[in-house]
């Protein structure tokens, strides 16, 4: 079971990498930093394979993305909170953000291509 959850799980980091590298193709805007918020936030070891995969820094930490999102609109429209800046600074005291640092970064390059050719091409 751990074999096919680990297989799923570098798939996934993987298909990060390669959506970031579409946006940022068709944006023609890079991406320094990505976010992974909601219930995925909790799994630690996706969160590091997708910074090793991508190459970039993975934060994390609203694991109730959309309920607290809905919740701090309804507050923001009924002017229970007074602005942005004050959403921010409930998020960042409500919900600690971890940083995931890539690591093996030249072992996922070559899994990322192994990906392309099978997958994407």
């Amino acid at each position: 079971v751990g074999r096919i959850a680990n297989i799923f799980f570098e798939s996934l980091a993987l298909q990060y990498r390669y959506c970031a590298e579409k946006l940022m193709e068709i944006s023609k805007r890079k991406i320094r930093k990505l976010y992974i918020v909601g219930g995925g936030s909790k799994n630690t070891l996706v969160n590091q394979y997708v910074a090793n995969a991508a190459k970039l820094p993975v934060l994390t930490g609203v694991t109730e993305a959309s309920a607290t999102g809905n919740l701090l609109c309804q507050m923001y429209g009924n002017k229970e909170v007074g602005s942005k800046s004050e959403i921010k600074e409930i998020l960042k005291n409500t919900y600690p953000v971890k940083c995931y640092v890539p690591q093996n970064t030249e072992e996922w390059e070559e899994k990322f291509q192994e990906y392309k050719k099978k997958f994407l091409e």
